[in-house]
C-alpha cells in the first residue's frame, strides 16, 4: 500500500474495477484485514474465503466491484450490487423502497495508511452517484455494531440508521448488524 503522506485531502479517480486490478484490490483487502484485525474496527473478513480471488474475479467481470484510485494504485474499493445478504429483504427499512429498486454497498474498504485523508467520503459519494445514475432510489449497507469509524462516515454522508437487524452469515459474530439506507 502507499505510505502515509500526510493529513492533507488527496483527490482520487473512480471506475469499476478491471481484471488488472485485481492484484491491487487483493493487496488492499490484505491491508485492511491485517491493518483491523483484533481491533474494535474488524470488519471480521477473512482473505480467501470473504473476500476471496474467486469471488472478486467474478464481481469484476459482472461490473461490481468498483474502486478509487491515487495516481494509478487502488486506495479504495467497494461491491454496488443487488445480492443481498438474507436479511435485508424482511427487514423494515422506514423507505419502504423494494428490493428492486434498491442497490448495497458490501466490502467498502479503504486504505488504512490514507486513514484521516477523506478517502472514504470521497468514495461514498462516487457510490452514491453511480448508484443514482443507475436508477436505483436507495442505496443500503450494513455494519458491524463495533464499526463506529465506518457508521460515522455512513452518518456524515447522509445515510440513516434504520436499527439492527439479524442476518444469515455464517460467522456467528456478523449476524447481528446496524442497518443503513439513504434514499436517492
Amino acid at each position: 500500500m502507499l505510505a502515509t503522506l500526510g493529513s492533507e485531502p488527496i483527490e482520487l479517480e473512480f471506475r469499476k474495477a478491471e481484471p488488472d486490478d485485481l492484484d491491487e484490490i487483493w493487496d488492499l483487502y490484505s491491508a485492511v484485514i491485517m491493518a483491523s484485525a483484533n481491533t474494535p474496527e474488524d470488519p471480521l473478513w477473512v482473505l480467501g474465503k470473504h473476500p476471496s480471488r474467486e469471488e472478486l474475479t467474478y464481481q469484476i467481470e459482472d461490473g461490481l466491484l468498483h474502486c478509487g484510485f491515487y495516481y494509478g494504485q487502488v486506495v479504495a474499493a467497494t461491491l454496488i450490487e443487488q445480492n443481498f445478504v438474507k436479511g435485508y429483504e424482511t427487514f423494515p427499512w422506514k423507505s419502504k423502497i423494494p428490493l428492486q429498486q434498491t442497490a448495497v454497498l458490501h466490502l467498502f474498504a479503504v486504505d488504512p495508511s490514507l486513514r484521516g485523508r477523506k478517502i472514504g467520503k470521497q468514495f461514498m459519494n462516487y457510490c452514491i452517484h453511480f448508484a443514482r445514475s443507475e436508477g436505483y432510489k436507495a442505496l443500503r449497507l450494513d455494519a458491524m455494531p463495533s464499526l463506529v469509524h465506518a457508521q460515522a462516515l455512513y452518518a456524515s454522508c447522509g445515510f440513516e440508521s434504520q436499527g439492527v437487524g439479524e442476518l444469515a452469515h455464517s460467522d456467528p459474530r456478523m449476524r447481528r448488524a446496524n442497518m443503513y439506507e439513504l434514499v436517492l
